[in-house]
C-alpha cells in the first residue's frame, strides 16, 4: 500500500510517545461492529472512538449519521491540541452502491504546538456490492485561521485523503499544502476512481492533516469514498462497444454486391 506523506507524519509524531505497534494494529484492523464508526485523533494520543448512537454522538436518532464534536489533548504534550467537529454518513443501496461522507468538518490547532493527527471514518457492514464496479475518492475545502485578530495568515496548513473498499485502497487526493498564505485557500483536488475486482462490503476513509498553532481546515462539503456498480444498461452498451472494436479488428466488413460479384464496401 502507498503510505502518504501525511500519514507518515503522523506515525513518526504517534511513536515518539510510549504507544507501541500492537495499539496502532488493533486500531487500523476493522472493527466488529455493524455500524458507523468515527476514530477522531490516534489512540493513545488522546484519540477518541465514536459510534453510531453512541454517547458521544450527537445525533442518535438517526441511523447511519455520526455527528462529533471533540477536543483531543495529546497527554505526552499537553501543548499539542485540537478541537474538531463534523458529519458522517453512510448511504447504502443494497447490493449496488454505497456512499461513505464527511461533511461540515472544522479542525482547528488550538495549543502551542504543531498537530499532525488524522479522523477515520468507517461504514458498517454492508450486503457485497458484486463487481465490476468502481471506486471514487473526493475531497474539497479550505485551508484557514481563525485566530480573532486581523491581517493573519496561514502559517503551515496541510491535508490528504485516502479511501478505502475492504482493504483495497482506492487512491489518495493530495491538495497541495498552504504556507503562508493570505486566507482562506481553497483546494478541489480532482477525483481518484479505481477499478474493484472483488465485491466490497466495507468503505473507510482516513483523513490526515497537519496544523501550525491557528491554523484550521474546513470541509464545508465533503470527503467521500464511494463505490458503485454500473447500470445494466451501461454494461449492455459496453458489450455492444467491445463487440464492434472486435469486429473492426478483425477486417470483417459488410460487403456489397457490384457486378455480379461480392466486394467490400470499404473502399
Amino acid at each position: 500500500m502507498n503510505v502518504p506523506h501525511l500519514l507518515r507524519s503522523a506515525v513518526r509524531s504517534l511513536f515518539r510517545r510510549p504507544v507501541g505497534f500492537i495499539v496502532l494494529a488493533l486500531w487500523l484492523a476493522p472493527a466488529s461492529g455493524h455500524a458507523v464508526l468515527v476514530q477522531v485523533g490516534f489512540p493513545g494520543a488522546g484519540g477518541v472512538r465514536i459510534a453510531d448512537n453512541a454517547a458521544d454522538d450527537l445525533a442518535p436518532a438517526t441511523a447511519g449519521t455520526i455527528r462529533f464534536e471533540q477536543e483531543i489533548i495529546d497527554p505526552g504534550d499537553r501543548n499539542v491540541r485540537f478541537i474538531t467537529s463534523g458529519t458522517v454518513t453512510e448511504n447504502i443501496d443494497p447490493g449496488k452502491s454505497a456512499v461513505l461522507t464527511l461533511t461540515e468538518f472544522d479542525v482547528r490547532a488550538t495549543g502551542t504546538g504543531r498537530v499532525s493527527d488524522i479522523i477515520v471514518f468507517e461504514t458498517g457492514i454492508f450486503a457485497p456490492i458484486p463487481p465490476p464496479s468502481t471506486g471514487t475518492v473526493h475531497l474539497d475545502g479550505q485551508y484557514r485561521v481563525f485566530r480573532a485578530e486581523g491581517g493573519q495568515r496561514i502559517l503551515n496548513a496541510d491535508v490528504e485523503f485516502l479511501g478505502f473498499a475492504n482493504a483495497v485502497q482506492i487512491g489518495i487526493v493530495d491538495p497541495p499544502p498552504a504556507r503562508n498564505a493570505a486566507s482562506p485557500v481553497g483546494f478541489a483536488p480532482a477525483d481518484v476512481t479505481r477499478a474493484l475486482a472483488n465485491p466490497v462490503t466495507r468503505l473507510f476513509g482516513h483523513l490526515a492533516f497537519r496544523l501550525e498553532p491557528g491554523d484550521a481546515i474546513r470541509l464545508p462539503t465533503s470527503a467521500r469514498v464511494a463505490v458503485v456498480t454500473p447500470e445494466p444498461g451501461s454494461l449492455l452498451l459496453l458489450a455492444v462497444g467491445l463487440a464492434v472494436v472486435m469486429i473492426l479488428r478483425a477486417g470483417c466488413y459488410p460487403k456489397t454486391v457490384t457486378g455480379g460479384s461480392l466486394e467490400s464496401s470499404d473502399r
